[in-house]
């Protein structure tokens, strides 16, 4: 479908069209794709919980959001970088961001860390130096869409019917109909948080006055904004790549090569096979090959054990995408391998967005002597790679590192999947399975095999090459 959505999209022009110089759809197409996914493929998503406040714990979000206000904080600096909030790991007594933090501190002093709350919250205390939060950019532009009706008199009825005009060209084309009012309420959320953080985000920028930013995320909506202001402030903007990059994975994937605000200058990549996977708006020569510094110092620390007994270990890495289809494929092979009394270990890796989802098949398994169920990140994902001699999966960026560790790969076979993970499955690195007789099968055929990626996948000495790539942009 993305093919055709690529299309519809140039055929369109929407990348061009504006609201008031609000490039709109570059900041909603990724969000509803996946609605029209939803929608069209029937997939099965596992909804993130909301998040329920006590009022000592709101009371304590606006004051922090106050008290630690960036436009006052931020001083000047070199660098800044975009940490990524959802991937802090505990090291130590603090919480390190294993994208940015091991890199911002070779720059010492030069150096200012910014951070979007995931979720709402920050995992504290952090290991960055110089952190700034974001907190309230975000809060103020909430406060703002509550007065929607009022702020939004002259551009509401444009909004409205442009809004009806593309749904109903989407539910012509692909024959999925979204929500009544779904794109014109995406479409103004979207336009009100621009304009608010657009106008603070200049101003922390300016007084930042870096001279490169480096984000996790460049698809997240706020760094779409960052990525726009610095381009209008002459600032280099570069995306750290923090996963996997397919051909199904819309952000990554443009009908044609042109400059487009909202995106970054250049991608770090993990290595050169990732060039090829997405079709990226930039220039061949703004893709940059450095690696994966926390994979690579990862899989040195955590060296994968060697079983000498004839006993199948298997980690399933769990996902949102596909939820349903996937837990009752694993809990039928669960079924399967102890009816045909197989010796085997499974760890069953929850998604940090499913930690907190109640599951039925979850709650069988917890109590099965043969099965662990992680719903937590109280071990490193590496831990649980290690100790595991067999790897099943979606299209997570841990099967990629899984096959770090040697780990045979299997992928259930999805539309999706296929177009992420198709290229793994070609080069003879993993194969695909429908359901959990052709798994089992499978896992019969192969389970005392080893697949060595040859660091196809993550280039060596990563951190040293992000480093030296950074240097040679600061003028």
């Amino acid at each position: 479908m993305i093919d055709e959505f690529l299309a519809f999209e140039k055929e369109e022009q929407l990348l061009d069209k504006q609201i008031n110089d609000f490039y709109y759809w570059g900041y909603i197409r990724f969000g509803l794709y996946r609605s029209l996914l939803e929608i069209k493929d029937n997939q099965e998503l596992i909804p993130s919980p909301k998040i329920k406040y006590k009022a000592k714990h709101l009371l304590s979000l606006i004051f922090k959001s106050i008290s630690r206000n960036p436009m006052i904080m931020a001083e000047k600096k070199k660098i800044l970088f975009i940490a990524s909030s959802s991937r802090r790991i505990k090291k130590g007594k603090t919480y390190e961001c294993i994208y940015t933090d091991n890199i911002a501190a070779e720059f010492g002093n030069d150096v200012c860390t910014a951070e979007i709350p995931y979720r709402n919250q920050h995992m504290e205390p952090v290991a960055s130096k110089n952190i700034l939060y974001l907190d309230f950019i975000l809060f103020y532009s909430k406060i703002i869409r509550r007065l929607q009706k009022y702020v939004l008199k002259k551009e509401s009825a444009y909004i409205a019917s442009t809004s009806k005009q593309i749904s109903d060209e989407l539910e012509k084309k692909f024959g999925a109909k979204l929500e009544e009012k779904y794109l014109e309420d995406l479409i103004k959320k979207n336009y009100i948080y621009y304009k608010v953080r657009k106008k603070m985000i200049i101003k922390l920028l300016k007084r930042i006055s870096p001279e490169i930013i480096i984000v996790v995320n460049g698809y997240d909506p706020n760094n779409k904004i960052i990525n726009e202001v610095a381009k209008e402030l002459d600032i280099k903007t570069i995306e750290l790549q923090h996963g996997v990059i397919g051909k199904g994975h819309l952000a990554y994937n443009y009908s044609e090569k042109k400059e487009y605000p909202f995106f970054p200058d250049e991608i770090f990549l993990f290595s050169d096979y990732w060039k090829t996977t997405g079709r990226f708006p930039i220039s061949e020569d703004k893709l940059i090959v450095t690696g994966f510094p926390h994979m690579e110092e990862s899989v040195k620390k955590y060296q994968r054990e060697v079983h000498k007994k004839a006993i199948i270990n298997i980690i399933v890495l769990s996902q949102p995408l596909y939820a349903a289809k996937f837990h009752s494929i694993i809990y039928d092979l669960i079924l399967l391998m102890d009816l045909k009394d197989i010796d085997y270990n499974l760890i069953y890796k929850l998604h940090p967005a499913e930690f907190d989802v109640q599951n039925k098949i979850w709650d069988k398994l917890d109590n099965h002597s043969r099965v662990e169920v992680v719903k937590s990140n109280k071990l490193h994902l590496y831990h649980y790679l290690s100790v595991s001699d067999i790897q099943i999966g979606m299209s997570s960026t841990a099967l990629f590192e899984g096959l770090a560790f040697d780990l045979q790969t299997f992928i259930y076979r999805m539309p999706t999947t296929e177009l992420y993970m198709g290229d793994l499955c070609q080069k003879g690195y993993a194969k695909m399975f429908e359901s959990a007789p052709i798994l089992f099968d499978k896992i019969r055929e192969g389970a005392t095999e080893a697949v060595t990626s040859n660091n196809e996948f993550f280039l060596e000495n990563a951190k040293d090459n992000i480093i030296s790539e950074i240097k040679k942009r600061l003028n």
